[in-house]
């Protein structure tokens, strides 16, 4: 291989890996993006379910423990 092919190689191989760690940097910028994340999670119909559900079962025993209390006087 002459110099100026293994120049050319050696500048592909440069830029291969500038693009690599390019999606590299990308992907851990998405991975500490927190509030987009979780703005992901929660749009997701069985995650509002479920957060929905944990509300109702929270609202129920607060009021059970409001009547258990009234009862008990």
């Amino acid at each position: 291989m002459n110099p100026a092919d293994q120049a050319a190689a050696l500048r592909a191989e440069i830029w291969r890996t500038r693009e690599e760690l390019s999606e590299t940097l990308e992907a851990l910028a998405a991975k500490a993006n927190v509030k987009a994340r979780l703005g992901r999670t929660l749009a997701q119909p069985a995650v509002r379910w479920r957060i929905a559900a944990c509300g109702g079962v929270v609202l129920l025993v607060a009021a059970g423990l409001v009547v258990l209390r009234r009862w008990r006087r």
